[in-house]
C-alpha cells in the first residue's frame, strides 16, 4: 500500500511540535511513549490508518492540517466552514492553535454530534457556529458572509451515506450516528453492488 504521506519528513516535525499541538492531557499521553513507539505509530498510521487510533492520530492530522491552511491563508483573522463535521474537532483544534479567535463555522444536522462537538470544543479559543441545517443551504445562513477557506475532512463519505439513508427512510437527524453507521455501511454496500450509487445519491449531492 503507498503510505498517505512522507513519515522521513513528519516523524521530527511532530515529534518537536508535540506541545503546540496537543493539551496537557494528550500531551502527557505522548510523552509515556518511547520514541521507538512513537515512530512506529506514526509508520502504521501513514501505511495502515485504520490499524489503531492512538494519540499519534490527533498529533500527525492536527499538524498537517496545520501546514495546510498555513499554506493557504496568510492573515490572521480566519474565518473557515467545515462541511458535516459530525464531532470531529481536528479542524477546530488546529485553527484556535494556529489562528486564535478566528471564526470556525460547521453545517452539521445530527443533534446529539453537534452536542459532543461542542463539549469537546468549548475551551478552544474559537467563535464557534454551528448551523443545523443541510450544507446545501448554507448560502441562507451566512447571508453575505464570505468565509476564507472551507474544508472538508470526512464529509463526503457521511453527506452520502445520509443521503442514502433518507432514501431507505432512517433518520440521521435525531439518532445516534454510529449506531446508525452499520446499517450506513450495509446500505452503501449495496449500492455500490447493484451500481445504483451514482443514480441515488449524485444529484442530492
Amino acid at each position: 500500500m503507498k503510505p498517505l504521506d512522507n513519515y522521513e519528513k513528519w516523524l521530527p516535525l511532530i515529534t518537536k511540535n508535540a506541545h503546540f499541538y496537543l493539551n496537557n492531557k494528550e500531551l502527557d499521553e505522548f510523552n509515556q511513549i518511547t520514541e521507538e513507539e512513537a515512530a512506529s505509530q506514526l509508520k502504521n498510521l501513514l501505511e495502515k490508518p485504520i490499524a489503531n487510533f492512538t494519540v499519534m492520530n490527533e498529533l500527525y492530522f492536527r499538524a498537517r492540517w496545520a501546514e495546510v491552511l498555513r499554506t493557504i491563508y496568510h492573515g490572521d483573522d480566519l474565518k473557515l466552514l467545515e462541511v458535516a463535521t459530525g464531532d470531529a474537532d481536528m479542524i477546530p483544534q488546529v485553527t484556535s492553535r494556529t489562528y486564535p479567535g478566528s471564526q470556525y463555522i460547521t453545517a452539521n444536522m445530527n443533534k446529539n454530534l453537534n452536542q459532543s462537538l461542542f463539549n469537546k470544543t468549548k475551551d478552544l479559543q474559537l467563535n464557534m457556529r454551528v448551523i443545523e441545517d443541510d450544507a446545501a443551504f448554507i448560502e441562507k445562513h451566512l447571508g453575505t458572509e464570505y468565509v476564507d477557506i472551507i474544508a472538508f475532512q470526512h464529509a463526503a463519505n457521511d453527506v452520502i451515506q445520509a443521503i442514502l439513508c433518507d432514501r431507505e427512510g432512517i433518520d440521521t437527524i435525531y439518532s445516534d450516528w454510529m449506531e446508525t453507521l452499520p446499517k450506513m455501511i450495509e446500505i452503501l454496500q449495496r449500492e455500490t453492488k447493484e451500481q445504483t450509487l451514482e443514480q441515488h445519491a449524485k444529484a442530492p449531492f
